[in-house]
């Protein structure tokens, strides 16, 4: 008696436990069909329910936009332009710009914030008016998931009842995105080594070991590189495979003095020059290894009256203002720190150029800028900003103790 009793008991635990286990299968594995039949647009409570499966599809997305940017949701300066798609620059010319896993994470949470409210539209409950306040995601990467904390604060009022108020959303998404970065990353730091030489029979071991593949093309922007994740289910638009694209660039054409660099100059027009504690900044500029003095908006000649390229060989940083080196197809501009954390030189301006174009702008790997990219160009050391267009680049410079530097890369034969 005793045994069959055993038996029962540990029936119904079989039972229960079988039951637990469709449950949460249900729960993670609902298609939006299925998601949809479980929410009753007239019950506060399935606002969360909505919301999560909302977050969860955002994220996917969010996911795969992110990975065809090399990991980012906003293009850094520092990428294509006239790609079939545009991407980060992972190696431009000898140095690496690889955004981290924080950018990776904080671009993917970019994505959510930003886009979050197109998929969560409300007016399908009915019976109660919800208002939404301004999102906040938190994103955390995994091996093999992307986990994310939302924190959307939600008021929803029914016609009848008691004010409700939600503002956390989890939800998770099975996916190898930072596996896919951290491979990029160990292609990028092998290939600045190798230059232009790529093992194609490395890449395929590589795709091998991790049930990968990985592609590579050349076009005028660069080699372009692609890493395709054979396990993941996530697609983009007309079901695309998911892939983690990125731009390589060995050499740059304009680096090499070309036919019709005829009279090419610059000036540089101060807008605002402002020293903070013991900034010294003054709105001058010294070019070349003997610092030789320009007034701010005084045209600087890049050629000479034969027409050829002047190359200064190197710059003195040890002065007032702006350090400015010529290269061939290139300016270089240097803004020397050494200031304490409280002290700052503030400098805005603007680099036109006559008879040439621009065609990118690269952090000095010496002398970086801070954050270039992110659209701020707060009064603190933390952030510079550069824009750059054909025939002039606006800057924005915050100086302490780092110097700030930047290549101007120019094009020459421009017809006006």
């Amino acid at each position: 008696m005793k045994r069959k009793a055993q038996v029962t008991v540990f029936i119904i635990l079989g039972i229960i436990l079988l039951i637990t286990a469709a449950i949460l299968f249900f729960l993670v594995d609902l298609s939006s069909e299925e998601l949809e039949e479980q929410i009753d647009y007239t019950d506060t409570s399935s606002v969360q329910i909505f919301v999560e499966g909302c977050l969860g599809s955002v994220i996917e997305d969010a996911i795969f936009d992110v990975a065809q940017k090399g990991g980012y949701y906003e293009l850094p300066v520092i990428s294509t332009t006239n790609a079939y798609v545009n991407s980060a620059f992972y190696l431009y010319l000898s140095d690496t710009y690889l955004p981290g896993e924080d950018q990776l994470a904080e671009s993917i949470g970019d994505y959510i914030e930003n886009n979050i409210a197109n998929c969560t539209l409300f007016e399908a409950f009915v019976g109660m008016s919800i208002t939404a306040g301004t999102p906040q995601a938190d994103v955390m990467l995994r091996d093999n998931e992307v986990e994310v904390q939302l924190s959307y604060p939600l008021t929803i009022q029914p016609e009848e009842g008691i004010e409700v108020e939600l503002n956390t959303f989890p939800a998770s998404v099975d996916s190898r995105i930072l596996t896919l970065y951290n491979i990029a990353e160990e292609i990028t730091l092998t290939q600045q080594e190798h230059n232009e030489m790529v093992c194609i029979s490395c890449l395929a071991v590589l795709g091998y070991e991790h049930n990968l593949e990985v592609l590579t093309v050349d076009s005028d922007e660069g080699t372009l590189f692609s890493v395709f994740d054979l396990d993941s289910e996530i697609e983009g638009p007309d079901d695309q495979q998911l892939s983690f694209r990125f731009f390589h660039k060995y050499y740059d054409e304009t680096i090499v003095a070309e036919d019709g660099c005829e009279d090419v100059s610059i000036n540089i027009e101060f807008s605002r020059v402002e020293n903070i504690g013991n900034g010294n900044a003054d709105e001058y500029i010294y070019v070349g290894p003997d610092a030789n003095f320009y007034f701010g908006e005084e045209g600087i000649k890049l050629t000479d009256f034969n027409d050829e390229i002047i190359i200064d060989n190197g710059l003195d940083e040890d002065v007032a203002g702006l350090a400015l080196e010529r290269g061939n197809g290139f300016v270089r501009i240097v803004d020397a720190g050494g200031l304490s954390s409280e002290d700052l030189e503030v400098l805005d301006f603007v680099v036109n150029i006559e008879n040439a174009q621009f065609t990118s702008v690269v952090s000095d790997s010496d002398n970086p800028l801070e954050n270039q990219g992110d659209d701020f160009y707060y009064d603190d050391a933390s952030h510079d900003e550069i824009y750059l267009y054909s025939d002039y680049a606006e800057v924005y410079l915050r100086v302490a103790s780092l110097d700030d530097g930047f290549y101007l890369y120019y094009e020459c034969g421009v017809e006006e």
